[in-house]
């Protein structure tokens, strides 16, 4: 038996967050499941042709039977390409130094770009499925055409599908046509094909449940694997950061400062209506006139239909003054910010789970969250819920109140959630369990 990582649509080259942070953790720690287990995990791409390994091959520490993967001739082309490219930087360097204009000598440069072409051609063979083998589909499934899927099932391949939330179907207005049509066309071949389906978060899993029983599926088992946690950074690095010097040769001297100085309350995640940024804008706009002082640190990329969100941020009377916004924080500048601040905001209308809140917890910080049932079963008694602006503006009061302030402190250090390397084993051998033999 092997367990393939379907990994279709994830890029490993860009700073890995949501699924594709997802993703990796199930690579990684499949790797160390394998050493132990004796089942290889091994990621890959679902194509017309099979299943292809992924290249480079994602993760550390790779697994002996791993390291065939490892290189292949589209790596050694990459290598000689690297190799071209420095030989005529250092040749062009040369020639301008004698004075030559190389301006319009295109010859050097054409040299490595023909010969990285060579990539696209490498004959990469699809990799063998023996009956009983298995496809976990953590990525993005949804974008994969179901019946690449039932073709490796008819070859004997077990198909289990993740489902992080199912929110194109239950908030479709935060979603584009044609594709929130799609993803609900293949989430219900799934539902009815997949040898199993998993969910992030009991609401997700009761989500599906609902949609299966609206189109005759009555008998559906949705077993489910909470995402986990993840330290952001490594140990000595984390102290380093929690010691009040701590002053990084590569910093972002004014984002730094900020944080630092103003311990401005954050909101991490993905700009797009869902997340609920306009409403908390409007609300801090709202204390701010009132004479309120600390700042809203906005953490995240531009999401889905993003244009309304950005124009509230951007043409707010405060931006720059006490709303900011950072689109490029790696995962050291989210722990920096994280240390740094007075609690996290979590205003998202929906969500299959929100890691944000586990990550701000486990950095000793109080999470403001509105009041939805899968916030509630992240956070437990630890959060605090808002449904309405009144309720918003007590809990920033009262994070503003230092012997209250303590008090949720204290709290909060008694919230635990269980780490990546606890759940990944744990789904594992529950799969293994299931289906080795069958």
């Amino acid at each position: 038996m092997k367990i393939f990582i379907d990994c279709s649509h994830v890029d490993f080259s860009r700073q890995p967050t949501g699924i594709p942070r997802v993703v990796l953790q199930y690579i990684q720690n499949g790797y160390e499941w394998s050493r132990t287990s004796g089942v290889e995990t091994i990621p890959v791409v679902t194509t017309p042709s099979g299943l292809l390994p992924v290249r480079p091959t994602p993760g550390r520490n790779l697994p002996e039977y791993m390291k065939v993967f490892d290189r292949s001739p589209d790596d050694l082309v990459g290598e000689v390409s690297k190799s071209l490219d420095k030989s005529c930087f250092y040749l062009q360097s040369a020639l301008l130094a004698a004075g030559v204009d190389v301006s319009n000598q295109q010859c050097m440069s054409s040299v490595s770009q023909a010969y990285r072409s060579l990539a696209n051609d490498s004959d990469i063979q699809p990799l063998e499925i023996s009956s009983g083998d298995l496809l976990f589909c953590p990525a993005y499934w949804h974008d994969v055409p179901p019946d690449l899927f039932w073709n490796l099932q008819r070859q004997g391949c077990r198909i289990v599908t993740l489902v992080h939330d199912v929110l194109p179907i239950t908030f479709k207005k935060f979603y584009q046509s044609p594709w929130k049509e799609q993803f609900e066309k293949y989430l219900k071949a799934h539902i009815l094909k997949a040898d199993a389906i998993y969910a992030v978060s009991n609401y997700t899993a009761n989500s599906i449940k609902e949609i299966a029983e609206r189109n005759g599926v009555l008998e559906t088992s949705i077993g489910v694997a909470h995402n986990g946690y993840a330290p952001l950074v490594g140990t000595e690095l984390a102290e380093k950061i929690r010691n009040a010097n701590f002053e990084p040769i590569l910093r972002r001297g004014a984002a730094y400062q900020l944080l630092r100085e103003r311990q401005p309350y954050l909101m991490v995640g993905s700009v797009e209506p869902k997340k609920g940024h306009i409403p908390t804008i409007r609300s801090f706009e709202a204390l701010w006139d009132a004479g309120f002082e600390r700042p809203l640190v906005v953490i995240g990329r531009k999401g889905w239909l993003e244009e309304s969100v950005v124009f509230a941020i951007e043409q707010s009377r405060y931006f720059d003054e006490k709303l900011f916004w950072f689109q490029d924080f790696d995962d050291v500048d989210l722990f920096y910010a994280y240390q740094n601040s007075r609690a996290l905001v979590f205003s998202s209308y929906a969500e299959g789970f929100g890691i944000p809140m586990v990550e701000a917890m486990l950095s000793g910080r109080p999470v403001v969250a509105y009041d939805t049932p899968v916030n509630r079963e992240v956070l437990g008694d630890h959060g605090l819920f808002f449904d309405c602006f009144v309720d918003f503006a007590k809990h920033l009061m009262g994070l503003e109140e230092e012997t209250s302030y303590e008090k949720i402190i204290e709290k909060v250090g008694r919230y635990s959630w269980s780490e990546w390397s606890e759940v990944v084993p744990k789904l594992l051998d529950e799969l293994v369990d299931r289906f080795n033999g069958k």
